[in-house]
């Protein structure tokens, strides 16, 4: 049969809608009309298909649950949540304000003795949902047990899907300590994102920065929401939870104490903050450390009992952290009797140490006769390290070095210029299976890295064209030298093996992390040692693998059309 060029572009807007994809999204009580789409068909018919992403849902008790509804093709359907057992059968109309085909049902199952309003919300602003009818009021949190789950396009209609929710006990299950820096306030922290993006786990915190106790477990985050009045504090709320607003003073507990002393740390709504994940499970109680004992552990237990709803039992977690000076050191050697700071007179020269502030502080780095007034920033180690430049100074030449800021006491050391630092680098052309490749010969003075670069490195793409890195290589000549690349070949092409620093001195390579501000490449003559080789892929031979991963079924069929792969023929 003949393919007419119409009929290529037919079949080729026809790929195009396949191709297209619908992107899924989680506010609070709502309703809103709806209004169900009509799908071409032989007899025109409404469309009616909706149905539960899952076949099976679980939460345990005091969890805000989460149902996930699909609704291909309408915007409105109706969901029951039905229990003979319990009495508790709500149905609710669920909107899909965003027409993306999936509305996500929260059900807070600490509040359901609330009745429907606390009890229901959506995953999404976007989306509504509505308590239309049934019984949706408990006399304590939602009993554990098996909810039937069905859902109709139609109010009052036929069952278009079931599945099935089954609610249990759950409780605390860890307790875990972290820091984060003394430059933010207890305010700037608001969501669970914002919590890890600037804390890191330790026991061991900086007087003036904060400690964050992570709770994980379940049933714990609906009822601290569940306490929330109008116009609360999840802070107020919490502390309800705990002081059990209902009177009974034998729910749940979190107490701070002195190991030494047993004083307990009274806790109010303002010297603590709470950031609730209520999807996650997860708890972040966040405290500043500036009116706790220096040099002091402090022990901190969470517990809840039966009496919470949460627990059939009582169940606790505990953790503790201990408050230390805040102190920053130079990385030093032995130097004619004394600890002496080393550099090398060249462009890569660098001062590292380490400190007990928490990763993310900004420490300030001087030094008087030479150039150097540079503010760093403290990593999730609690490292730190800046690099100058030293070409021309005189090796053997001394200064004194400073490190200071963030609350830290100020300290000097006397630091040495040694020779500049020298590196040379060999390697050949090679054919591999695009995961690995071999550096035939490297000469690193003070030790370092190989890091391989692919071609965009010619392009000033210095970051982004790392493949991989060698393990950290100990000062002298390494031979035959494999590196596993993180991000492998497709095709072969040309690329690029350099001679890299460890200028923080911590045997780690922190070149990509800090955006090319530690770990420097060597110089020489003012040149990065590096050396440039082809790689063959599976005899690939040369040539970009920019296309490798990316060519997908558009740009085949581009290709086929513009190769005259399909051909076409006139009738």
């Amino acid at each position: 049969m003949a393919i007419t060029s119409n009929r290529i572009r037919s079949l080729f807007l026809a790929t195009l809608m396949v191709l297209s994809v619908t992107v899924g999204s989680v506010s609070l009580v709502g309703s809103a009309t709806g209004s169900t789409l009509q799908q071409q068909g032989e007899e025109n018919e409404t469309a009616t298909v909706v149905g539960f992403e899952a076949n099976n849902y679980n939460a345990s008790r005091g969890d805000i649950a989460e149902i996930n509804v699909e609704l291909p093709g309408v915007s409105t359907a109706y969901v029951t949540i039905n229990s003979d057992e319990t009495n508790y059968n709500p149905t609710l109309r669920v909107s899909d304000g965003n027409l993306d085909g999936q509305v996500t049902v929260l059900l807070n199952t600490y509040a359901t003795p609330q009745g429907p309003g606390p009890s229901f919300g959506v995953g999404n602003n976007a989306d509504t949902v509505e308590y239309v009818g049934g019984n949706a009021n408990t006399t304590e949190p939602l009993p554990t047990g098996q909810y039937d789950l069905a859902v109709r396009p139609d109010e009052g209609g036929d069952v278009a899907d079931t599945a099935n929710f089954e609610l249990t006990y759950g409780g605390p299950t860890s307790f875990g300590t972290l820091t984060a820096s003394g430059q933010y306030n207890l305010s700037d922290f608001n969501t669970r994102d914002e919590v890890y993006n600037r804390s890191s786990a330790t026991s061991s915190i900086a007087q003036g920065d904060l400690v964050v106790h992570r709770l994980g477990g379940s049933g714990i985050t609906g009822a601290i929401i569940a306490n929330q009045g109008e116009g609360e504090s999840l802070e107020k709320a919490f502390l309800d939870f705990l002081n059990a607003r209902q009177g009974n003073d034998d729910v749940a507990l979190l107490t701070v104490s002195r190991a030494r002393t047993g004083e307990t740390l009274p806790l109010t709504e303002d010297n603590f903050k709470l950031v609730v994940s209520s999807t996650r499970s997860v708890v972040f109680i966040i405290i500043d450390t500036d009116d706790l004992q220096l040099n002091n552990q402090y022990n901190v237990r969470f517990a809840v009992s039966s009496a919470s709803g949460i627990v059939d039992r009582t169940a606790g977690v505990s953790t503790s952290f201990r408050v230390v000076p805040r102190t920053a050191e130079f990385n030093t050697e032995m130097e004619n009797g004394q600890e002496t700071a080393i550099t090398y007179a060249d462009p890569g020269a660098s001062l590292s140490g380490s400190t007990t502030v928490a990763p993310g502080s900004e420490l300030r780095v001087t030094a008087d006769d030479v150039d150097l007034d540079e503010t760093v920033t403290v990593d999730e180690d609690r490292n730190w390290g800046t690099t100058f430049d030293l070409t021309g100074v005189e090796a053997g030449s001394e200064f004194t070095a400073t490190v200071s800021g963030s609350g830290v006491e100020e300290t000097s050391v006397p630091a040495l210029v040694r020779e500049g630092r020298r590196a040379s680098i060999d390697f050949s052309d090679q054919s591999s299976d695009g995961q690995n490749v071999t550096v035939d010969e490297v000469n690193l003075s003070t030790g370092g890295y190989v890091v391989i670069h692919d071609e965009t490195y010619q392009n000033g793409e210095e970051i982004s064209s790392v493949r991989g890195v060698s393990e950290y290589l100990r000062p002298g000549v390494h031979e035959d030298v494999e590196i596993s690349l993180e991000r492998p070949f497709e095709q072969g092409g040309d690329i690029t093996a350099m001679a890299h620093l460890d200028t923080n001195e911590n045997q780690e390579f922190d070149y990509v992390s800090s955006e090319g501000e530690q770990d420097t490449p060597y110089v020489v003559d003012d040149n990065p040692v590096s050396s440039g080789a082809t790689l063959s892929v599976d005899g690939s031979g040369g040539g970009s693998d920019e296309f490798g991963p990316g060519f997908g079924a558009v740009a085949a069929i581009v290709a086929l059309l513009a190769g005259g792969l399909i051909a076409l023929r006139r009738d």
